[in-house]
This record gives C-alpha cells, structure tokens and sequence, in this order.
C-alpha cells in the first residue's frame, strides 16, 4: 500500500493523512465512527455520554502487542499522556475544545471516565481521532521508544521502519476486537503489510500497474489512468473539504476588506475544477455536506465573483505570499489562486511542498505566509474537525491555522457544545454563518479521495474516507 508522507509513529503527534491511515493500524481508540458518522465500539463496548463526560465500559479480551492485557488504568494513562502541555500534542484542542480533561479509571468495574471541565458536545467523536489512539504501558514506560516502534492494542504491529521507503507491518493473528465498520467482504487480513512511502502519484500510478501495488489512494489526475482497468476497483468519497485559510496573525490579511478582495478574485468552480480535476463540487461551509449539522444557507454570506471589486480592494495588498501541498492535485489549486490574483494585480507568489513542509509552515505560527489552500480531511466525519481549525488559538498553541478571533463564531461555538446530537445544529449554523461573514475562511470545493485497490484486494474506507488497515483483505 502507498502512504503520502513518513507516518508519525506517536498517536499524540499525529498531525496528517499519512498519519492517520498508519496509526489506525496500530493503535485502537475507544470508539470509532462507521460510514454514516455514528460512534460504534472500539475498545469500549458501551458508553453513556453528556454534554461533560463520556462513562465507557471497556472490553476485558483486548491485549497489548506485547501481550500485556489492557486495563482501564493503562487506558487512563494513556489520555493523561495525550492532553499533559509537555506532549505537545498539535490537534487536541479538535477533540476537547479549551477543556482540561480528567480521567478515571475503576479497574474493578471495568470502566474509565473521561470528563471535560467545560461543555463539550463533541468529546465521543472526539475520542474517535487517530491522535486519541491508546498507547500501552510499555509505550508509555519509554515514549522515545514511540518514534520507532509500536505499543498498541491494533491488528498490526510494526515489524520494521525504513523512513523515506517502507514501514513493514505485521498482523496480529489474535485480534479478535476490531470495530465493526461495514460489511467486510470475505477473505483474510493480510500477514504483512508494506506501507510503502510514495509522495508522487504518478509514481504510485506505475507502481499500481506495474504490480508493485495493491491500494493507493489518490486525488489527481494520474487517476484517470487507470480508467477502464479491470484489475482495479476504484471507490471515490469526499474525505473532507477544501478551504483557503487567510494567515490573520501578523500579516496584511488581518484587513477584512483585503481578505474580501481575494474571495472577489476567485472563481470558485473553477478552482474545484483545477484542483480536483472536475471531481469535487463547490461548497457553502468548511463543513462538509455529509457531516451532521452542514449549513448550506452559509454559502448565502461568501462573496460573488467580481473581479472589478477584487482590484480595487487589493490595490494595496502588496506581496501575497502562498502556501499549499502538492498532494492536493499536484498543486493546481494553488495555481489557480495565483493566477487570479495576478489576474488582479496582486504580486502574488507561491510555493508548493510536500505535506509534511506545508503542514509544518501552517502550524508553526511564524506569520510568513498570507494565504494557504487547506485541504482539510475529516478522518472521523465530525463537525469539530474543520471548526477547530478555523476557531480558537492560532498556532503554535492551537490548530486555528488563520489565527482569526471572531467573537460571533466563538459565542455560537458556546451555544453548540453545550447540546448533543440534531438539537444542536442551529448553534452550528451559526458558527458557519460567522466564520463566512467576516471572510475568516473561504470555502472553496469538497475534497474527493479515491481508494484504489486490485481485484482480490478489499478494504473499508469509513466516515473521512481514508482506508482502514484493520479491514484489508486478501481473496
């Protein structure tokens, strides 16, 4: 299988796609959330949820990789671990909020609570993110020993790493506790699994056809050349959405009216078409249409396209420096943004990385940057996602990527984490609404994710459309 980018091998540090897919591998979380986005368990077979504290009962089969059995006290450990300042943990603030959190263990009963010390609506789904993966005693006894090795209670095991070529993965033939995430097709999961590190996917495209492959998952235009092949199954969801991030901490995109002027220069349909090749479909919200609590009357608050008004707005704008990452169609979205704000007059100049380069510029907090193309992936399909990185602390103490403090996004924010569930949607809308009115983000396209995989070959890509590891199976 291709993997974008080296994985972190640290649940706490997991920050990307790459990330994501691997750490699912190794490391179970509480809950997960199947294809329609509902939490089915994980390592915990019931829990009772408020708008404070989840109460979960846990399995009492599941062991470690080292065959160490889990306990609700290794559990609590392990959360404590993730959300201690000295983890620096990038995206904790996406599964709770400001909150301090607590923790409590009943080994008798079975049984950890998680509390929150303030509402927080969002905390089931949020103990579904990759990042809220467990990490067992031994791990935690030695967390150097986490950037090379695994210590988790998932279907594989890390057998080898090679940083830059191959992660070698072994199954573990006695895990019986996995999420039920779909119909699984019959088959078995397979011994070994090479994560092979391929950034290109022209490459993987060759690699794909060549043999060399038997899953990637790609979004640009190689893709189309596997068209009409019958040895290639090809699944396309939307894994999250794309947005442009406008960098408000120290840069001239602090004006509102500039960041007016750059939605008036872009067309959005034609930046879905340049950066998705025709795939993905323009969007009202940095929350995606599939997503509980989507507001498509937000859409009503972007600007319309006008080029005039662009120009006269951003006379001024000075040099507009852009960042993005070439897994997102090659770059071509960014492209586009350039080519229409020079369309307009503005000395706009970019640069295209690898996503590791552009995540770490978008989250390092140095201002030198004015305007980044997100895509953002949902890998759990919950609102709080895409929310976090447009509200609350800019970086490096939050993963709010624009640095942008909107008083009416962060009082309908309050409202919303305070209710659980539909009943909450009006506060949700409201928290689009504001983010689009004041030009704090501005929604562009959804983000398609097709999984590639040869005949013989299934896998499960739930709610966020990554591919599950824990579901391969080989005919």
């Amino acid at each position: 299988m291709a993997i974008a980018s080296n994985p972190s091998l640290d649940p706490a540090k997991a920050a990307n796609q790459a990330d994501a897919i691997a750490l699912g591998g190794l490391y179970d979380t509480l809950v997960r959330l199947d294809a329609r986005g509902e939490a089915v368990a994980g390592l915990a077979s019931s829990w009772k949820a408020t708008p404070t504290s989840v109460v979960f009962e846990l399995r009492n089969d599941v062991t470690c990789s080292d065959g160490t059995k889990l306990t609700p006290s290794a559990v609590a450990a392990s959360l404590k671990r993730l959300v201690d300042p000295a983890t620096a943990a990038p995206f904790i603030g996406a599964s709770f909020g400001p909150n301090k959190l607590t923790v409590t263990p009943d080994d008798a009963a079975g049984r950890v609570t998680v509390t929150t010390s303030g509402p927080w609506s969002q905390l089931l789904n949020g103990l579904a993110m990759p990042w809220t993966g467990i990490v067992c005693p031994a791990g935690l006894k030695d967390p150097k020993a986490l950037a090379t090795g695994s210590f988790g209670t998932g279907p594989y095991v890390l057998q080898s790493a090679a940083p830059g070529r191959r992660f070698t993965l072994r199954h573990r033939s006695n895990y019986t506790w996995g999420p039920k995430l779909g119909a699984s097709e019959a088959g078995t999961p397979p011994k070994t699994l090479l994560l092979n590190v391929v950034a290109n996917e022209s490459t993987a495209v060759n690699m794909l056809v060549s043999d060399k492959l038997d899953i990637a998952l790609l979004g640009g235009p190689d893709l189309k050349r596997l068209d009409g092949d019958s040895a290639f199954t090809v699944a396309q969801k939307d894994g999250g959405t794309v947005w442009l991030a406008f960098n408000q901490q120290g840069t001239s995109m602090k004006d509102e009216a500039l960041r007016r002027g750059v939605a008036q220069a872009i067309d959005r349909a034609a930046f879905a078409n340049a950066a998705t090749f025709g795939r993905g479909k323009v969007v009202p919200s940095v929350v995606g249409p599939t997503i509980q609590c989507f507001d498509a009357t937000a859409g009503d608050d972007v600007p319309k396209l006008d080029a005039g008004a662009a120009r006269a707005a951003l006379g001024k704008a000075g040099t507009v420096r852009i960042i993005g990452t070439t897994q997102l169609g090659g770059g071509a979205g960014q492209e586009y943004v350039q080519a229409a704000l020079r369309e307009v007059g503005v000395d706009a100049k970019l640069r295209n990385t690898d996503t590791a380069t552009w995540s770490q510029t978008l989250t390092g907090g140095k201002g030198d940057w004015e305007l980044s193309v997100v895509p953002a992936l949902n890998p759990a399909g919950s609102i709080i996602i895409p929310i976090s990185q447009t509200t609350g602390a800019g970086p490096p103490k939050g993963t709010n990527y624009g640095a942008a403090q909107n008083p009416q996004a962060a009082a309908a924010l309050g409202k919303a984490v305070t209710q659980v569930g539909p009943k909450s949607c009006a506060a949700w809308g409201q928290v689009q609404h504001a983010l689009n009115a004041r030009l704090d983000v501005l929604p562009l396209s959804t983000l398609p994710l097709s999984i590639v995989s040869r005949k013989g070959v299934s896998v499960l890509s739930p709610q966020g459309g990554l591919p599950d590891l824990g579901s391969i199976r080989v005919q």
